[in-house]
């Protein structure tokens, strides 16, 4: 046996002195593998904001064109209403062809063409435009499909004439978008068009597609606005980022003052606790800490609360709203805990936001974040997860969960339902995993309260849990007012039984009360 421990020795030291210059190597070089590591997160936040910008665009773009549309189709329906019904019975004749005519109004299509005319001369780049299969024979070199878009429009409204129909195009040079909504033949029309001795079709029916109604808007100057605020984005960011190598660079220095001052053993702790200050920033950081979350909203109110067993910890929540009426949120527990549990936390939330931007399916989310983290995870860290989505106009959420403790409802009559669904393993376990998904539906004032292993774990000095079953009937038996009068209550009695014993792992609790038309009066 001292044989073998020599021979151990032997082996051990010639490796312990090639190891050591590769270690100072490495120590020396602390702020270049930062600085990488800050630079792989410029990046991925600059592609999400561009993302999330582009959206916006487009939404906002959308959202213009329909009220456009919208704005139109209600003055040609007023003015058919109000004027057109009111003047027939004063023998008024009601024409295309106005000019020099003294007792003639212009039809509804012919005022919305010239209306059209007129927003296109005033709003640079913009047109509206009303044309149709069967324009009448007045109308044939301008009211015709006189391009694809406008075919394609024609042929998509015989399907689907409730819908409305867009493309972004290039019009005169100008980056622009084209929307198009379905013009319907009324009932008072379709006497008069199935009459009319020019007419070029005599069988209309009512809801037949007459025409195509549609807007186009010029972008260049969203794309521009876009550009710009990506631009005062990445400076922010590169200037934050500066900043933090700078301040780093400071401690750098002065811990290797220290270092000749007061030994290797002061200068390492001092650098820990450096490094802990930085992940303690970036991990709060990358929570939502300001409360309330969303006060334009007033269907949802979120609240959470986390709270380490260490200066930084594994656990985590995330929540944001996409496309206006989709809350998003998870929750989630890093197998370890410090600052390897807080790093691997970082890298999962920014995957999961990257991927949610374009991707609204629970499941979807999760198989595809799986494979990114499975496909080098040396450190065999895992971390369970539950993934929600809300519609805010519904209250229906669709939910996956990756080994995470199943949630619980508190319905509106006081009851509690526990969502105990198995969707798949833990994230980071193993490759090649399709995560599934259910769906439930709240209820006005219901709320679904959401909290990491550190709860029902939690242990007094005694060393007995708090358990699943005490959190069960804690929420069953109080009436919580809001989100955060639930968070606070959860943690209070957490803390009422583990007492003075040191908290051993970490706490994270959020409630979703969802309040949909209670909110909205």
């Amino acid at each position: 046996m001292e044989k073998t421990s020599a021979d151990n020795n032997h082996i051990i030291e010639p490796l312990a002195k090639a190891w050591t210059p590769i270690v100072h190597s490495f120590q020396r070089r602390t702020v270049l593998v930062l600085a990488a590591l800050f630079a792989v997160g410029v990046l991925i936040l600059l592609w999400n904001q561009y993302m999330l910008q582009s959206k916006l665009v487009e939404s906002a773009l959308l959202h213009d064109a329909a009220r456009y549309s919208r704005a139109i189709t209600e003055f040609r329906t007023l003015y058919t209403a109000k004027v057109v019904e009111v003047v027939r019975q004063h023998g008024i004749e009601v024409t295309h062809d106005v000019e020099g005519k003294e007792n003639a109004i212009p039809l509804p299509a012919t005022l919305s063409i010239e209306l059209g005319n007129r927003i296109t001369e005033k709003e640079s780049g913009s047109h509206v435009r009303l044309y149709s299969l069967y324009p009448f024979p007045w109308r044939s070199e301008t009211g015709g499909l006189r391009d694809d878009f406008a075919r394609d429009a024609w042929i998509f409204f015989q399907v689907s004439p409730d819908t409305s129909f867009f493309r972004f195009e290039e019009i005169d040079g100008r980056p622009s978008l084209r929307f198009a909504t379905a013009d319907l033949m009324r009932p008072s029309c379709v006497n008069c068009h199935n009459t009319h001795p020019e007419s070029p079709k005599t069988d209309w029916k009512v809801r037949d597609v007459r025409g195509v109604l549609e807007v186009a808007i010029p972008i260049d100057t969203f794309i521009a606005q876009r550009r710009s605020g990506i631009r005062r984005t990445f400076f922010l960011i590169g200037g934050m980022t500066l900043l933090g190598l700078a301040t780093l660079v400071m401690v750098k220095s002065r811990l290797r003052r220290e270092e000749k001052q007061a030994g290797a053993l002061k200068l390492k702790n001092l650098r820990m606790s450096a490094e802990l200050d930085v992940a303690k920033d970036i991990q709060r950081s990358m929570l939502p800490l300001i409360f309330p979350a969303f006060p334009e909203k007033k269907e949802i109110d979120v609240y959470a609360l986390l709270e380490p067993a260490r200066e930084v910890g594994g656990d985590f929540y995330d929540f944001y709203i996409i496309n206006e009426d989709y809350l998003f949120f998870n929750i989630g527990d890093v197998s370890d805990k410090g600052v390897p549990a807080a790093l691997f936390m970082a890298i999962t939330n920014t995957l999961l936001k990257a991927r949610s931007s374009g991707d609204y399916s629970p499941s979807s989310i999760l198989t595809h974040v799986n494979e990114l983290i499975c496909k080098d995870n040396k450190s065999s860290m895992f971390i369970t997860l539950f993934y929600g989505v809300l519609n805010i106009r519904t209250g229906e959420i669709i939910f996956s969960n990756a080994g995470h403790n199943p949630p619980y409802i508190k319905r509106i009559d006081g009851s509690v339902e526990t969502l105990n669904q198995k969707h798949g393993p833990a994230v980071g376990v193993i490759g090649e995993v399709s995560y599934k998904e259910d769906s439930i539906r709240l209820k006005d004032g219901e709320f679904l309260v959401m909290f990491t292993d550190g709860v029902t774990e939690a242990m007094d000095s005694d060393r007995k849990l708090y358990s699943n079953d005490r959190l069960l009937n804690l929420i069953k038996d109080n009436k919580f007012m809001n989100a955060e009068d639930a968070v606070n209550i959860i943690f209070g009695n957490v803390k009422e039984h583990v007492g003075n014993y040191e908290q051993v792992d970490d706490i994270a609790v959020v409630v979703l009360h969802y309040l949909g038309n209670q909110g909205a009066v």
